[in-house]
C-alpha cells in the first residue's frame, strides 16, 4: 500500500488530500452578480475508501479564490478513495449552489507524485462555476 497520508484542505502549496486548496476561478453566471465576488462556504468529506468527519468550510467573503487550511490526517490511501467538495454562495435572500465536485484516487495519486499542489479540473462537474480544485497529498 501507499501507507498513510496527511491530507488537508489547503491553499496553494499546502498539504491536502483532495480537498480545497485553491478554487482558481469562478465563471460569472446566473447564480452570481457580475459586480461582486461570491461569499463561498461549504463542506469537504470523504465519501468512499476511508472514514473521517466531514469538514466545514467557513464562509470566505468576496473571493474568487477561496482557500481553506483544513484537512484530514492518517487517511489510508487506496484506489477507492474519493473526496467530495460542495460549495455554496451566501446570499442575502437565498443561498446559491456553486457546485459539488468529486476528487478520485487518480487525481490524488497525481498530486502525490507531483509533490506540490495539483489542480484538478472540476468545471464539468459544476456547470463551470468551479473550474479547478487544488489538491496536495503527502505521505505521513
Amino acid at each position: 500500500t501507499m501507507g498513510q497520508l496527511l491530507s488537508k484542505v489547503n491553499p496553494v502549496g499546502g498539504t491536502a488530500i483532495g480537498a480545497l486548496s485553491d478554487v482558481l476561478s469562478w465563471m460569472s453566471g446566473q447564480a452570481f452578480s457580475a459586480t461582486s465576488a461570491p461569499d463561498a462556504f461549504g463542506t469537504a468529506d470523504i465519501v468512499e475508501g476511508a472514514q473521517a468527519p466531514a469538514i466545514e468550510l467557513p464562509k470566505q467573503q468576496d473571493s474568487y479564490k477561496p482557500t481553506w487550511g483544513l484537512g484530514w490526517s492518517r487517511v489510508p490511501f487506496n484506489s477507492s478513495l474519493k473526496i467530495r467538495i460542495s460549495l455554496t454562495e451566501a446570499d442575502v435572500f437565498d443561498n446559491d449552489v456553486i457546485g459539488t465536485a468529486t476528487i478520485g484516487y487518480t487525481s490524488m495519486l497525481e498530486a502525490l507524485s507531483a509533490g506540490q499542489t495539483f489542480f484538478v479540473p472540476t468545471h464539468q462537474q459544476t456547470s463551470s462555476l468551479m473550474l479547478f480544485v487544488g489538491v496536495s497529498v503527502v505521505r505521513e
